[in-house]
C-alpha cells in the first residue's frame, strides 16, 4: 500500500486544509504497517491485507470529520480494520462452501455420478429405492416427499427409516458374501 495513492484521493476528494494532512500523514505513518500486519495475519494474503488497510483509510476520508473528533483515532482505524477483515472472511467462507454445481454458468457436468437407483444393493423394493432417491439424491424434504407420494410426513419418515435399515441389513450380507 503506498501513501501516495491515498494523497491522490485526497486531491479528488477536496481541497484540504495542511492541519488535517499533517495529521492524517501522522496517523497513516504510525498504524499502517501494524495494521497490515494484523491483517496479513488474519487473512493469510498481503495483497489482500494491504488492500482492507487502503479501504480503512479511504473511510477515514468519507468521515473526517466524525474521526477527527473521536477521542482515539487508533482505535477507530483498527475497529474499522476488524469489521472490514470480518466481512473478507465470510466473504471467503462463502467462496469455500459454494458448490460446484450451483449452475452459476461454470458449465462443470459430472460425468462420473450414477443414479444411486444403480448403486442401491439387490432386493429393495422399488417403494424403498424411491424414497432413498428422494431424499438423498433429489434432496427433498419429507414435506415436498409427503406431497408427491400421497403420504404423510410421518408415513414418509418411517418408510425411509425403515428403507435404511433394510438398505443396511442387505449391504452388511453382501458384504459377508464377498469374504
Amino acid at each position: 500500500m503506498d501513501l501516495c495513492v491515498i494523497k491522490s484521493y485526497l486531491k479528488g476528494v477536496s481541497v484540504l486544509e495542511t492541519s488535517f494532512q499533517s495529521w492524517f500523514d501522522d496517523l497513516y505513518l504510525e498504524n499502517s504497517l501494524k495494521m497490515i500486519q494484523t491483517a496479513q495475519r488474519l487473512l493469510g494474503n498481503a495483497e489482500t491485507a494491504e488492500d482492507i488497510v487502503q479501504n480503512v483509510f479511504i473511510i477515514l476520508l468519507a468521515k473526517k470529520d466524525q474521526v477527527m473528533l473521536h477521542p482515539c483515532p487508533q482505535a477507530w482505524l483498527f475497529a474499522t480494520l476488524r469489521n472490514l477483515i470480518g466481512n473478507e472472511l465470510q466473504k471467503q467462507r462463502h467462496r469455500d462452501t459454494t458448490p460446484l454445481n450451483d449452475n452459476s454458468g461454470g458449465g462443470y457436468e459430472d460425468r462420473y455420478s450414477f443414479p444411486l437407483c444403480d448403486c442401491l444393493p439387490p432386493g429393495l423394493s422399488d417403494s424403498e429405492k424411491d424414497i432413498l432417491s428422494m431424499l438423498f439424491e433429489a434432496e427433498y424434504s419429507y414435506k415436498e416427499i409427503s406431497y408427491k407420494t400421497g403420504r404423510s410426513e410421518l408415513a414418509c419418515r418411517l418408510k425411509f427409516h425403515r428403507a435404511k435399515v433394510h438398505c443396511r441389513e442387505l449391504l452388511t450380507k453382501s458384504k459377508k458374501v464377498e469374504t
